[in-house]
């Protein structure tokens, strides 16, 4: 009988903050199985090892990624500009991502302030979309 509590969406979860708080160096299976208190073969009935969490942690992030930008649209675009908007924000999220997961970005700056300047500039560019081009 599974643990009260314990779930394929509250594992990812758990995973998905102890990754936020203490970085990707400390996702692991040991570590979220003492956040919940039991043993890690537990886990297994809910995810398939690391790679089962960094999945589910991707699929939860692209999840909450889809929501916020529907939300941020709607009203914001006609539809012939949809089209392009979504390709235009998904290929600079994903190159971003790309480079990052690919060890691109080792240099000693902030990556955080670095996506935070790619999405200010996105947002910029969506907004003068609706302008005429001079």
């Amino acid at each position: 009988m599974p643990r009260a509590g314990l779930s394929t969406a509250a594992v990812i979860e758990r995973a998905a903050q102890l990754l936020d708080e203490q970085g990707p160096e400390s996702l692991n299976l040991a570590g979220v199985a003492v956040s919940f208190g039991v043993k890690i073969p537990s886990l297994y009935k809910h995810v398939d090892g690391v790679r089962g969490l960094q999945r589910g942690i991707m699929l939860s992030a692209k999840s909450d990624l889809t929501t916020v930008i529907e939300q941020a649209a709607v009203g914001c675009a006609r539809d012939d500009d949809a089209v392009d908007a979504t390709r235009f924000l998904r290929s600079a999220l994903h190159g971003f991502v790309s480079l990052e997961t690919g060890g691109a970005f080792e240099l000693p700056v902030d990556r955080e302030r670095s996506f935070s300047k790619l999405v200010e500039s996105v947002v910029t560019a969506l907004a003068a979309w609706g302008s005429p081009v001079e």
